[in-house]
């Protein structure tokens, strides 16, 4: 599941770095942290956001 999270979240524009802390964090919803760099939010503040 880690794999296919990360690579989703890749898919959507997180840095490799960033896309691996949120795989990582099953807690995050994933639906939600692609929903952010849809809204231009960038990858490093989505990722305060989420966590």
């Amino acid at each position: 599941m880690l794999g296919w999270r990360y690579e989703e979240l890749i898919r959507a524009g997180y840095p490799e770095r960033e896309a691996m802390i949120l795989a990582d964090r099953t807690d995050v919803d994933l639906h939600r942290a692609v929903e952010l760099l849809e809204h231009d939010c960038p990858p490093a503040i989505a990722l305060r956001i989420l966590l």
